[in-house]
């Protein structure tokens, strides 16, 4: 027995309650005060800082002992033992509200109060011990980087930690009680339909389960992430299925980064075929070339001959120029970059491409924004970016045409966007997917490396390059840009 135990009697009658302190203090407790009415009691908590407080249910005064404990229950966690001479079951109803630890029946047996108080105060240390676990073991889940949701064994929700709100946009108290299939719902990565999930199967064997990879889990607000995810059983002391967790991060920056690194690497390879390539071919094309202008010069041949020889000379050039290109494509400059102004880069293009502009008989619209923060760049290679693509636009537009360039700034991806818009021909259904291919191209004269490159530009600096298109209508290309 703990004899630094301290006990608070509450007790209206007087010689009863002498009794009891009589008593306790002969076995070895403490008994600082003994309180006649609730109001007492309550004033001399701060005070006296009992282990547990014994409580008549009826008291003297506006406080009955039940109202009294409930004060105590809430605002100071102190556990409480009732003392009554009432057992019907409407005034047991009353007192469980404020959650006693204990009930002695009044005349009461001496003997069996030290048992009565030394339950109470180990149930009291297990349920602290208890609530401490619990605290601990939500604030570790709350504070992990993983997305968890805990359910019923009916799969209805019971928990939500902050980053399963985040990633879901469902919040905790609104997702309480609902059933997970609303809450949580996968998609299958290439058609977008609802998948079966793993949580029939997690309830069925009892096992825990990964959904297939890159699994797509649609969100409140209708955007769409990609995600990892377990899910696992939870089970009670007799191993029967009470619910289930699913753990689950959002890879969509690792997706994105692994489609990223694989763009690098395919230039990379292509880049080192083209080098072979061009080196192979420039030998060959310099001597065709020496050749035909030998020909030309030296010898006396008909208008017709010497035509097929300049022929002959023109197109080594255009092939010699297919080879340079296919050298910076496979090597290029080693870049600098330097914090930029965009829309100065955009304003210099503009300023470039204002012959090919006004002979096109084309209208520049710019919409840019102002203020808009530096990006770390290599100038000179943005603005090939933008000269291809905007003279792709200018290729494809008609007389009286108008190409747009936008610039803003999109703050919650900290990312500049840059809009190149034309309302040209547009691209058709069957290219669209295919017009960033090295090689690819539509045009007679064109090489198929100026989309290629402008990727491998726009990758390299951290980015992204979209298109979209409606033929006969209009071309838009988004240019992503990161700021940090």
């Amino acid at each position: 027995m703990n004899h630094k135990t301290r006990v608070l009697v509450v007790e209206d009658e007087r010689v009863v309650a002498r009794a009891i302190q009589k008593h306790l203090e002969k076995i070895g407790y403490e008994v600082p005060f003994v309180a006649s009415s609730g109001e007492t009691a309550l004033k001399k908590l701060e005070e006296i800082r009992p282990d547990l407080i014994l409580m008549d249910i009826v008291l003297k005064g506006n406080l009955s002992g039940i109202d009294t404990a409930e004060k105590i229950r809430t605002e100071y966690n102190i556990p409480v033992v009732y003392l009554t001479a009432y057992s019907d079951s409407e005034t047991i109803d009353k007192a469980k509200i404020s959650e006693p630890y204990g009930y002695i029946l009044k005349p009461f047996d001496y003997s069996k109060l030290p048992s009565t108080i030394e339950m109470a105060l180990y149930k009291h240390r297990m349920e602290r011990r208890l609530k401490e676990s619990e605290a601990w073991f939500s604030t570790m889940l709350r504070s992990i980087g993983d997305g968890v949701i805990a359910t019923d064994e009916k799969l209805r929700i019971t928990f939500m930690n902050r980053v399963a709100e985040r990633l879901t946009g469902w919040k905790s108290n609104d997702a309480a009680g609902k059933p997970l299939k609303k809450i949580y719902t996968i998609l299958n990565e290439k058609t977008g339909k609802p998948v079966r999930s793993p949580v029939q199967r997690v309830l069925s064997e009892g096992i825990v389960v990964d959904s297939p990879y890159h699994t797509i889990l649609a969100l409140n607000d209708g955007k769409r992430i990609t995600i990892d995810d377990r899910v696992a059983p939870i089970k009670d002391e007799r191993g029967n299925i009470i619910g289930v967790v699913l753990i689950f991060r959002d890879i969509t920056e690792r997706i994105q980064l692994e489609n990223k690194m694989r763009e690098l690497e395919k230039f990379k390879v292509l880049g080192q075929l083209a080098s072979g390539v061009a080196h192979e071919a420039r030998n060959p094309l310099a001597v065709i070339s020496t050749s035909a202008q030998f020909c030309l010069s030296q010898l006396d041949m008909s208008n017709e001959v010497k035509e097929h020889f300049q022929t002959i000379y023109r197109n080594v050039g255009n092939a010699n120029r297919l080879v340079i290109n296919l050298l910076n494509f496979a090597k290029p400059e080693e870049m600098n970059f330097k914090y930029q102004a965009i829309n100065q880069i955009l304003d210099d293009t503009i300023q470039l491409l204002n012959p090919k502009i006004r002979e096109a008989k084309l209208k520049i619209v710019k919409q840019f924004k102002n203020d808009l923060p530096k990006i770390r760049c290599d100038a000179k290679y943005m603005q090939q970016v933008f000269i291809n693509i905007i003279l792709n636009a200018i290729q494809a537009t008609p007389q009286g045409g108008v190409i747009t360039l936008k610039s803003m700034y999109d703050l919650e991806n900290k990312m500049i966007v840059v809009h190149i818009i034309d309302n040209g021909s547009g691209i058709p259904d069957e290219y669209i997917n295919r017009i960033f291919d090295p090689f690819f191209t539509t045009r007679d004269r064109g090489t198929g490396l100026g989309l290629s490159v402008c990727q491998r530009i726009i990758l390299e600096h951290g980015g992204k390059l979209l298109v979209l298109s409606k033929k006969g209508k209009r071309t838009k290309f988004t240019i992503l840009l990161p700021t940090n």
